[in-house]
C-alpha cells in the first residue's frame, strides 16, 4: 500500500515546484521554496496537498477497502538545510517550521489540511479559501490559532487535474507490473516442480548406489537433499 502511495505522490510532485524531503513511516515530507519558482513556494505546496488529498482516494486500505484518507498539515517559515552522514548522505531540513509543520499535521483531522496562521495570511493573499479553525494547544507551542485550508483559485484546477491524471497512469502502471511479475513467478515455480518431479520418478527406477555423506549432505542418485 506504501508503494502504492508514494508512487502517487512521487509522480504528483512533480507538478509542482516542491522537493521531496523524506519519508519515514507513512510519513511523506516536501518542501516549497528549495526548488524553481521561489516566490511561489506557499502555492505550490497547497496546490501539491489538494493533488495529494485526491490522489490518495486511488488507493484503498488492505483492511476495509475504503479509499485511503489521510491529513496534511502545512507551516510558512525558515528552515536550515545541509547533508549529513557518510554512510548514505542526506540532504535534511532542520528548525521550528519544519517541528510546526509537523504539529499541523499531527493535531489535523483526516481528509481535511490542517495549516498554521502564517500560511493562511499568506494563501488568502494568493485567493485561496482558509476557515479559522480557532485557538489550539499544540504540543511544544503553546495556544495557536490554526486554520483549515479550503479551495483554491480556479486557475489551479487544470495543473492539479494534470498531476491526477499523471498519478493514475502511474498506478496503473505499477499494478501491471506487479500482476506481470506474479504471472511469471507461478510460471517459474510451476517449471521447478516439473523439473523436481522428473527428477524424483528418473530417482526410484535408478539402480540404488552407494551413499556418501558430504558435508551434511546424502547423495543418492541424481537427487541431493540436505
Amino acid at each position: 500500500m506504501l508503494d502504492e502511495l508514494y508512487t502517487v505522490f512521487d509522480t504528483i510532485s512533480s507538478y509542482f515546484d516542491v522537493y521531496k524531503v523524506e519519508t519515514i513511516g507513512d510519513a511523506y515530507m516536501i518542501a516549497g521554496g528549495i526548488v524553481g519558482d521561489k516566490t511561489a513556494h506557499v502555492t505550490a505546496v497547497a496546490d501539491m496537498a489538494f493533488a495529494m488529498h485526491a490522489g490518495a482516494k486511488l488507493i484503498y486500505s488492505p483492511y476495509n477497502r475504503e479509499p485511503l484518507n489521510i491529513r496534511i498539515g502545512i507551516h510558512s517559515g525558515p528552515a536550515m538545510t545541509g547533508v549529513v552522514g557518510i554512510k548514505m548522505p542526506r540532504f535534511c531540513f532542520f528548525g521550528d517550521s519544519v517541528n510546526t509543520a509537523s504539529r499541523m499535521e499531527s493535531n489535523g483531522v483526516n481528509g481535511r489540511i490542517h495549516m498554521s496562521k502564517e500560511t493562511a495570511s499568506l494563501l488568502a493573499e494568493k485567493g485561496y479559501t482558509v476557515e479559522s479553525r480557532g485557538t489550539l494547544e499544540v504540543k511544544g507551542k503553546g495556544e495557536m490559532e490554526t486554520f483549515w485550508l479550503r479551495g483554491h483559485p480556479l486557475d489551479r484546477r487544470a495543473v492539479i487535474k494534470e498531476a491526477l491524471a499523471a498519478a493514475k497512469i502511474a498506478l496503473d502502471q505499477l499494478h501491471a507490473y506487479r500482476k506481470k511479475e506474479s504471472v511469471e513467478s507461478s510460471t517459474e515455480e510451476e517449471d521447478n516442480s516439473s523439473v523436481i518431479s522428473a527428477a524424483r520418478r528418473q530417482n526410484r527406477h535408478a539402480r540404488p548406489r552407494h551413499t556418501n555423506p558430504v558435508r551434511g549432505c546424502q547423495l543418492s542418485g541424481e537427487v541431493a537433499a540436505s
